[in-house]
């Protein structure tokens, strides 16, 4: 018999090794799915298994799954040892895309909408990978801009702050 986590779950070896196979199966059959996703949320793997296990044998699944070196955590993080990311050609050119749309001088933000009237469909795809690399950065629900974008408004801030002082108006801002 293994034991599995601190609330004492006893399983037979094999039947252990049913239990891992099928939660890394699974695992990697999220992370193929559409769209493509670089790490599940923990909680997600642990909900796929709740009703079956419960909560704490749940958890005993993941840290098993982390212990035995199957999967890689990171905080409330997730995914198959080793995966990666692939994107399909339409993903990889809709992408580049969206990171062209979102570049140019100042500030320039845009909707989800319009990157993907723009980047085409498969935006709504890379959009959440691009947040996790940090190439681009969501606010206001769906808008989104570029880190640079948002070092530009920094620099012109306090530029304004340091030539025209701390108070910036709408219309000045506007201007």
């Amino acid at each position: 018999l293994e034991r599995w986590a601190r609330g004492g779950w006893w399983l037979a070896a094999s039947e252990a090794q049913a239990w891992l196979d099928r939660a890394e199966a699974w695992l990697k059959s999220r992370h193929e799915g559409k769209p493509p996703v670089a790490w599940v949320p923990r909680q997600e793997l642990q909900g796929r298994w709740l009703r079956v296990l419960g909560p704490a044998r749940a958890e005993a699944l993941v840290e098993a799954l982390a212990g035995g070196g199957r999967v890689e955590t990171d905080g409330d993080r997730v995914r198959a040892r080793g995966h990666e990311v692939r994107l399909t050609p339409a993903q990889r050119a809709s992408w580049d895309a969206v990171l062209r749309s979102l570049s140019g001088r100042g500030f320039v933000a845009k909707t989800g909408r319009e990157l993907e009237a723009e980047a085409g469909k498969a935006a709504r795809d890379v959009l959440p990978l691009l947040l996790e690399a940090r190439r681009v950065l969501r606010f206001a629900g769906d808008h989104f801009t570029t880190p640079e974008s948002l070092e530009a408004v920094r620099e012109f801030l306090l530029a304004w702050a340091r030539d025209r002082g701390p108070t910036l108006s709408i219309p000045d801002l506007k201007e």
